[in-house]
């Protein structure tokens, strides 16, 4: 299975053949290696700094784990629709009977962003607050394998 497929299927809540590292694993002297850290929601697991993060944001990020995969799937599904900015998906959920938050939703396009399925079109459109916001699409076959060409580079180097 190709890495786009299955960072396709992780965002549709398929297993995938392989599990997909988001982000790469920090190096030895990078501060980063010295907080412990949580795995990306992407990976099914809630992430944040345990020491820096208080009880009520991890008790959020345990509560939001179990739903981020089917948001991140219904996010996905929307911009596969046609391009579109997080109020605007935010509506479409709502009026599918899903009960959720604008700062639930906008984590989910971030994820699927790392995970290479969605892109900036380079428009915007006034959001929430009349502050321009960015228009998502899907990205195209061409850009998903670039993508993990790039990933694949990184982690050759290093990065």
């Amino acid at each position: 299975m190709a890495r786009h497929d299955e960072r396709a299927a992780l965002a549709l809540g398929r297993p995938p053949q392989t599990s997909v590292l988001l982000g790469g694993e920090p190096s030895e002297h990078s501060p980063k290696s010295r907080q412990p850290q949580r795995h990306s929601p992407a990976q099914g697991a809630p992430r944040w700094r345990s020491k820096t993060t208080g009880e009520t944001a991890q008790a959020a990020a345990l509560a939001m784990s179990s739903r981020a995969p089917t948001l991140r799937q219904r996010v996905l599904a929307i911009i596969g629709e046609g391009p579109a900015i997080p109020e605007t998906i935010l509506a479409r959920l709502r009026a599918d009977g899903v009960r959720t938050v604008l700062t639930s939703v906008r984590p989910r396009c971030s994820e699927l962003v790392r995970m290479g399925l969605i892109r900036d079109s380079g428009r915007r459109e006034k959001g929430e607050g009349g502050c321009n916001a960015i228009v998502w699409r899907l990205a195209t076959h061409e850009e998903q394998q670039r993508f993990d060409h790039e990933r694949e580079a990184e982690k050759g180097a290093g990065l």
